[in-house]
């Protein structure tokens, strides 16, 4: 019998007692749609507190900082898009070396190509320079592009 596709959310909330030394907090799972009266009650038991305990929320969420959806992390330079599979990305990056491609250049500017000619080349070969390395800023702006694109 298959289980139904069911979404959850969960948050991982950190809770900081201010002004306390050493200083002392709980990590909490919590089901995203518990309400603020519900976290109160987890808030009491984490802590051992009575009803009578003062108590002031401050909640920081990014949602009102960072525009979404956001890339926080994450490694290595995809493969061009004319590039097939993942055997056609291996035999590439074997084929395109940095002694290759500083090669190819050298010749480019030795037979006398111009200048444009040669910056367009560096722009075809650039994912082959720059393999491995992750962009965060990059990969942001083209995810606020495609968010603009779909709004």
């Amino acid at each position: 019998m298959s289980q139904p596709n069911l979404s959850v959310s969960v948050y991982q909330l950190r809770i900081a007692l201010l002004r306390t030394s050493p200083h002392i907090w709980r990590r909490v799972l919590v089901p995203g749609q518990f309400t603020l009266a519900q976290l109160h009650q987890i808030l009491r038991a984490l802590f051992g507190w009575s009803e009578t305990q003062p108590h002031r929320f401050l909640i920081r969420a990014l949602q009102e900082q960072w525009p979404y959806p956001l890339c926080i992390a994450g490694a290595g330079t995809p493969p061009p898009e004319p590039v097939a599979s993942p055997q056609e990305f291996r035999h590439m990056q074997d084929l395109f070396t940095l002694r290759y491609i500083l090669h190819h250049l050298a010749e480019m500017t030795d037979h006398g190509h111009d200048d444009r000619r040669i910056a367009e080349e560096v722009r075809y070969l650039r994912p082959w320079l720059t393999r491995g390395e992750f962009r965060k800023r990059e990969a942001n702006r083209q995810l606020e592009a495609a968010a603009g694109a779909n709004r």
